[in-house]
């Protein structure tokens, strides 16, 4: 499965890997504040100006489901957001730098 990660901090990652980080602070229902952290991962490559793309391929044998952010009444078709660890990337990712190469043609 190939994610994509957004970065201004692509050598620095691809030199000594990703770190967590926190992502969303969220606020339940009942008021209690969840602080979810990691490297934040989509299904589509969205190049933004200034800054790098990488590409994370990791093994079929990940179950991604437990790191997929699903917010409620998301609309179908949306891109989809994995928190993943950092110990887990670094470990069993292959990360590489989206080219221009890399486009669809």
């Amino acid at each position: 499965m190939i994610l994509y990660h957004p970065t201004a901090r692509a050598t620095d990652i691809l030199a000594d890997g990703f770190r967590d980080r926190v992502s969303y602070e969220l606020v339940t229902r009942s008021g209690r504040t969840i602080t979810l952290t990691g490297v934040p991962l989509i299904d589509q490559p969205i190049v933004k100006a200034g800054r790098d793309l990488l590409m994370v391929d990791l093994p079929e044998a990940i179950h991604m489901g437990d790191y997929e952010v699903v917010e409620e009444d998301s609309p179908p078709g949306r891109r989809r957001e994995w928190l993943v660890p950092a110990d887990l990337l670094n470990q069993v990712g292959r990360v590489t730098l989206w080219t221009d190469s890399d486009r669809p043609r």
